[in-house]
């Protein structure tokens, strides 16, 4: 038997709390029927309204996501503040000096490239028997300092990465991509999976030319730039665990990464799945564990309220100061596929676009405004054969993103990319 958890990010930006309204029972039913009639509008509007709770205390902590990796290349280190109920999102820790020790001697350092963000100056990657800290200093005078982490055993191979049609538990049907994955050292049986998923979307109502908002109305152009082939990427937000210890041998075996439904957009045309397996100690192991435990989908709300959770960063100097955050070292592997829809089902229609692409009509304004503001594809020269300057009606559009991939993806095509 594998243990096996989802990692679930720790923070929530905002709660919405709906106020519930008293519900009439049958015993007081006739008492109060010709009150809930005059007074149901008022009522109602009562349910609606959310409530957003706000913080009357709040302490601001450090935030550390620091992961590197026995891959020789630029490492990244991401530094945030908590942040109240009411804030957009998190903010982000600036200007801070980090550096990276490498067995109490050479120092990596590294630059913020944006807002939180900091890559080291030179590519560099753990290596076996060396201890790592890592040391932050803030804008405010506060030194943060890891303990010293080193790689936790020998990589664990990703032998495969297989696809199968299959139906999930809900019996929707589908495609399984499952990892396969062996370790002969007995060093280590504490894994974190992610993945990062690339997708092609076509424009299906894509011409050659494009109406453009000219000088108060509507001259059609050759587009300039491609935008009927775009490509979307998506990370997941969520690391999986996986606990091999158990298991006579070291090995990850048909262990399901991502569900696709037969009928999700994202495999309508080519798709590409990269999986990243680490290898993780067992204190960086218990430490996502805890985070996952203290992040469950009830929020503040729950009886389950998180407390504060401890990894391997510490603050030297400052004993009002606290932080959040694990120094993980990990060896790591990748692995690659692609596929096609008609590979898996060679015998069916592409899944639907995620947008309605049918053809409606709007008045002249309509039209100018959809297309000055870039939200509506007008459809004359699908329609006509010979181009004027002169819209004429009907005046069929469709939203811009029906002819318009970029609106959805990049038209830049990804390095790794392999048709």
């Amino acid at each position: 038997m594998i243990e096996t958890r989802r990692s679930a990010p720790l923070f929530v930006s905002t709660f919405l709390l709906p106020v519930r309204c008293p519900q009439t029972t049958k015993e007081n039913y006739g008492y109060v029927h010709w009150f809930v009639f005059i007074t149901l509008s008022f009522l109602l509007s009562g349910c609606l309204e959310e409530f957003e709770p706000e913080t009357n205390s709040f302490e601001s902590i450090l935030v550390v996501e620091a992961v590197i990796t026995d891959e020789v290349k630029p490492q990244e280190i991401l530094l945030n503040q908590t942040f109240r109920f009411e804030e957009q999102g998190p903010r982000p820790e600036q200007n801070a000096i980090v550096q990276i020790v490498e067995d109490g001697a050479t120092n990596y350092t590294f630059t913020e490239v944006e807002p939180g963000r900091y890559v080291s100056n030179e590519n560099f990657g753990a290596t076996s028997g060396i201890d790592y800290e890592l040391v932050i200093n803030t804008m405010d005078g506060t030194t943060y300092r890891s303990d010293a982490a080193s790689l936790s055993g020998a990589n664990a191979s990703l032998d495969d990465l297989d696809i199968v049609k299959t139906m999930n538990r809900d019996k929707v049907d589908g495609v399984s991509l499952r990892v396969n994955s062996f370790n002969a050292s007995d060093n280590s049986g504490y894994y974190r999976l992610e993945y990062e998923e690339t997708y092609n979307i076509i424009a299906p109502r894509w011409t050659l030319s494009d109406a453009v908002y000219v000088n108060g109305g509507l001259v059609f152009q050759q587009r300039t730039e491609e935008q009927r082939t775009c490509y979307a990427t998506k990370v997941s937000n969520s690391s999986i665990l996986v606990n091999t210890n158990v298991l006579e041998e070291n090995s990850i075996s048909g262990f399901q990464v991502r569900f696709i439904a037969r009928d999700d957009f994202i495999i309508a045309h080519r798709y590409s799945l990269l999986v990243r397996l680490f290898s993780v100690s067992r204190s960086a192991f218990s430490y996502y564990r805890t985070l996952d435990e203290n992040s469950g989908t009830e929020g503040i709300f729950s009886e389950n309220q998180p407390g504060f959770i401890e990894g391997n960063i510490s603050v030297e100097n400052n004993d009002f100061k606290k932080v959040i955050g694990y120094f993980d070292v990990s060896s790591v592997t990748t692995k690659r596929i692609f596929f096609n829809h008609e590979e898996i089902y060679p015998n069916n229609f592409p899944a639907n676009f995620p947008i309605n692409c049918e053809p409606f009509s709007v008045d002249y304004d309509g039209l100018i405004y959809g297309v000055r503001n870039r939200t509506l594809q007008y459809l004359y020269t699908e329609f006509k054969e010979e181009t004027t300057d002169e819209p004429s009606l009907p005046y069929l559009v469709v939203p811009r993103a029906c002819g318009d991939c970029t609106v959805l993806g990049s038209n830049v095509v990804p390095a790794f990319w392999e048709d």
